[in-house]
């Protein structure tokens, strides 16, 4: 008879705390603002219990704005009668405001305002604000396919038409595609508005001051250098006297060997590949800092390849170059050595379509290209 009672009592009690376990559902979505151009929040998590993009710009009024939720009024529109944003990020306006892939609105058979559009963790919120009428800013959203270390986004410019509020979309052509953390150029899109690029350590990717997504969880920071000797551990540098031979033919190169690999000048290998199966060519972007290769194409030499210089291995640090193969951006190992960049060998070949070996006998460093 206890049994039986015990087993009532949990069962009565499993049905009073279900409601309570229900009422505990949340969400964690990512929010952007963009304000004439300028991106003043990136992709920065929101957590709400009330499913709504409502709740969701009011908490990151409440966590991202100067003012906090001072700076977010909503209300219903009496002469529109619908429920409408009068003010955003502090100024008296009415934002556009996008869900994933599309404006508020672009769907009819969605919900059209913020206070009834549900939200799930996971999706992107970006809210754009236009207040200079001059301004070339557009409404952009995103999407990304992640691929392994890569990330495929795709940009897409709206344009309202106020005569009858319906939008119109484009591809966010040739716009640059930049970490928001650091700033740093990771790409451009295509004719599409798609570009691939290698995912920043901040997991973050954003067209250029309109919009931004997540894609990956922020990349652990590394582990502190070793400082017990009162230095930051510095790697092995030393100019490098390894044999080379391109396809038998034994080449001289100016190379260093940094803790146990060898690096060389990016120049340099196109130049000895070039008029090869595997030559690429390379080009320079001043103006976005950026080092292009193409590969089967012939290389223009510049002046200087293949030249020898003095020692400079003290002079070694880590390089943080722009490098992009085919219009994707690249991950490479380099160093600036002497005001060069030298690219681990290895490192090249996998990415440009080249095979590097070792004859151990005659410890040799072999490149094929057929």
């Amino acid at each position: 008879m206890k049994k039986i009672f015990a087993l009532v009592l949990a069962v009565l009690l499993l049905a009073a705390l279900a409601p309570a376990a229900l009422c505990a559902d949340s969400a964690t979505v990512y929010f952007s603002v963009s304000v004439d151009g300028k991106l003043q929040v990136a992709a920065k998590p929101v957590t709400v219990s009330t499913l709504t993009v409502d709740a969701v710009l009011k908490e990151a009024h409440k966590a991202y704005f100067k003012d906090g939720e001072k700076g977010y009024a909503a209300a219903t529109d009496k002469t529109w009668n619908m429920y409408l944003i009068s003010k955003a990020w502090g100024v008296a306006t009415t934002p556009y405001v996008i869900i994933n892939n599309a404006p508020l609105g672009a769907d009819s058979s969605q919900p059209t305002t913020v206070d009834k559009f549900p939200v799930k963790t996971g999706d992107n919120i970006i809210m754009c604000i236009i207040t200079d009428q001059k301004s070339t800013a557009k409404p952009t959203s995103m999407t990304a396919k992640v691929s392994g270390s890569n990330v495929t986004i795709t940009a897409t410019a709206w344009t309202l038409d106020f005569s009858t509020f319906t939008y119109k979309s484009a591809a966010a052509a040739s716009a640059k595609v930049v970490d928001p953390e650091t700033g740093k150029s990771l790409g451009t899109t295509d004719s599409k508005g798609s570009a691939t690029v290698a995912i920043p350590d901040s997991g973050i990717v954003a067209i250029d001051g309109l919009a931004a997504i997540h894609v990956a969880d922020k990349k652990a920071a590394p582990a502190p250098a070793d400082t017990s000797s009162g230095e930051a551990k510095k790697p092995t540098v030393m100019l490098s006297k390894q044999v080379v031979k391109v396809d038998g033919v034994e080449k001289s190169f100016e190379a260093y060997n940094i803790d146990g690999s060898n690096y060389f000048k990016l120049r340099d290998i196109a130049y000895v590949l070039n008029g090869t199966a595997a030559q690429f060519s390379v080009t320079y972007d001043a103006a976005t800092k950026t080092i292009a290769c193409k590969t089967g194409e012939a290389y223009t030499a510049v002046g200087g390849e293949m030249t020898i210089g003095s020692d400079k291995s003290s002079t070694a640090q880590a390089s943080s170059q722009s490098i992009t193969i085919n219009g994707k951006a690249a991950s490479l190992t380099a160093y600036n050595i002497g005001g060069s960049n030298f690219i681990k060998l290895r490192d090249m070949g996998t990415a440009l379509g080249f095979n590097v070996g070792y004859d151990d006998a005659t410890k040799t460093v072999l490149i094929t290209t057929k």
